[in-house]
């Protein structure tokens, strides 16, 4: 092991984006113009790593903030969007220039390379949820969720939406059910489907892997399997390490480690332990762990993605974390994207994959140099509090997410030239109703580094009733850059004792920490209902809901 209801088409079905090979530069066309929202965009400065030498150059696609599908060249300069097209999640691109996905409704939907819908099914009593792939015979494969069920179905249906194919999880997998988090309101929450390729395995005679038969990444479950096509059995199955993992594919033929299984093993129960994202390659002849890639700056503890490209690299996406960067074998970052947004499952592809893109004028491969300190910390390795660690009420009337616990202190391992917002106060009403009129508080702010001991007071700060209200301050933490840090913040009542507990009285607002290296977003999980119609904005609330993403 290596630690390191249809509108038909009018133009051809699409197989796997991983099936045709890079090919030569192509003569120029008049592309059409970038939408408003793009124009002015650096994007080139996002790319913060490359070397053309050792990375597999193509085209990748992936999301402009979250909303608009764009492709772009491996220095980021965006040469294809779609800003009238409605997806989520994930998109693929087709060898006939069309682009696949999940509309923000309940459809799968195909929109051509000029964004017309030409081809869309909508899921009657459900959704359509993570994954959509387009098969070799032209149907179209994507796993649901049906209104009032605690487990998936897979659906495979073919051009005139006829459904050709139906699994469902909870007559094949309902045994391995208990292995599901207690509080799951969906016991499988795949996030993968994919058919297998041909393989040596089969060719051997191992009937398990039969091109076609089905990989599959329930997440909730911790294991991956293999479905056979015809029976819909369990043929094989992993659990061995998997922690809320996700994207689940088998290398195909002709490219390094062929017939091994990768997937992106996430880790999230660690989130306040070690904190550590995996990628793992397993034999699955013997259920080995043959190759793993991990590193401390990589963690993102739900989403995220990993896609074999044909010369042995990977292309992981740690959406969490804030960026997408490019491996080799031995686990060196040759090509690293990170915009400031969340990235949300891109996928790169050869410059001749399509018409469209053949007709494209390639520009110049540039190496992009990093500074010789430069590293990219994950955002999660630094964010002090998650979603469900902080709550709503109103302080002061003004709806204001605070920390639930007020006396916490979070493992962290801080990124270059960090620094430190904090915000934190009293509700003079709620004290006085308390009986505690003169009751103050004392805040405090207080980092220990981990491999000296070191500890350092930024603040001890007492707040009454007559003080200045919700402070912002900031401190810097560049002297600490890149290492593991423990920082607390502490609250205590001084003076007279008052009849509530302090936390509902004095409230931190979740410290947030920032570099001045990375223009990152805050990768939170996109749970935002902002830019959508009414209609989407229900159905979206209501995915949320049903994924158990939401309450």
């Amino acid at each position: 092991m290596v630690a390191v209801a249809c509108v038909l088409a009018t133009t051809a079905c699409g197989s796997d984006e991983d099936t045709a090979l890079a090919g030569t530069p192509a003569r120029a066309v008049q592309e059409l113009p970038l939408p408003a929202e793009l124009q002015g965009v650096d994007s080139v400065g996002w790319i913060s790593i490359y070397d053309p030498e050792r990375a597999w150059n193509g085209y990748t696609l992936g999301f402009y903030r979250q909303r608009t599908p764009i492709l772009f060249d491996m220095n980021g300069r965006i040469v294809h969007s779609w800003p009238e097209v409605d997806l989520r999640s994930r998109i693929r691109l087709l060898p006939d220039g069309s682009l696949l996905g999940i509309s923000m409704g309940k459809a799968v939907v195909e929109y051509d390379w000029d964004g017309n819908l030409v081809w869309e099914y909508e899921i009657e009593g459900g959704f359509a949820h993570h994954d959509v792939v387009r098969l070799e015979n032209g149907n179209t494969l994507f796993p649901a969720l049906l209104k009032g069920k605690r487990s998936d179905h897979l659906f495979e249906v073919d051009r005139k939406g006829r459904r050709v194919w139906h699994w469902r999880a909870a007559e094949h997998l309902a045994e391995d059910f208990e292995r599901s988090r207690a509080d799951s309101v969906n016991f499988t929450h795949i996030n993968s489907v994919r058919p297998l390729p041909e393989n040596h395995w089969y060719d051997d005679g191992d009937e398990r892997f039969r091109p076609g038969n089905v990989l599959i990444s329930p997440r909730n479950l911790n294991a991956i399997y293999v479905l056979d096509r015809e029976t819909g059995a369990p043929v094989w199955r992993f659990t061995g390490e998997l922690d809320l993992q996700h994207e689940a594919v088998m290398k195909k033929k002709g490219t390094p480690g062929a017939g091994n299984i990768v997937v992106f093993n996430n880790g999230y129960r660690g989130t306040y332990k070690d904190r550590k994202t995996t990628m793992i390659e397993i034999d699955p002849s013997d259920l080995e762990i043959v190759w793993e890639y991990e590193s401390e700056t990589f963690y993102s503890p739900t989403s995220g993605i990993g896609q074999p490209l044909p010369n042995g690299n990977l292309l992981l996406t740690s959406s969490r974390g804030g960026r997408s960067f490019e491996i080799t074998p031995a686990g060196e970052i040759v090509w690293e994207w990170a915009p400031p947004y969340k990235p949300t499952r891109p996928a790169r592809y050869p410059y001749d994959y399509s018409p469209q893109l053949r007709a494209l004028a390639r520009g110049e491969e540039i190496r992009v140099e990093p500074p010789a300190d430069y590293r990219f910390v994950d955002l999660d390795l630094y964010r002090f509090s998650r979603r469900s660690e902080r709550r709503s009420l109103v302080v002061g009337g003004v709806q204001t997410k605070v920390l639930r616990d007020n006396n916490a202190c979070r493992t962290l391992l801080l990124p270059g030239a960090a620094t430190v917002d904090v915000s934190y106060g009293i509700d003079v009403a709620r004290v006085a109703a308390a009986g505690g009129r003169d009751q103050s508080f004392r805040f405090g702010l207080r980092l220990v580094v981990a491999d000296t001991g070191e500890e350092i007071q930024f603040m001890r700060r007492e707040v009454g009733a007559d003080d200045e209200k919700w402070p912002e301050v900031s401190f810097d933490l560049e002297p600490w850059e890149y290492r593991t840090v423990e920082l607390c913040v502490q609250t205590e009542a001084v003076g007279s004792a008052v009849g509530q507990p302090t936390a509902e009285l004095a409230f931190w607002v979740s410290p947030r920490i920032s570099s001045r290296v990375v223009d990152a977003a805050s990768g939170e999980e996109d749970l935002s209902l902002e830019g959508l119609t009414p209609e989407e904005a229900e159905v979206r609330r209501d995915h949320l809901k049903a994924m158990g993403y939401v309450n």
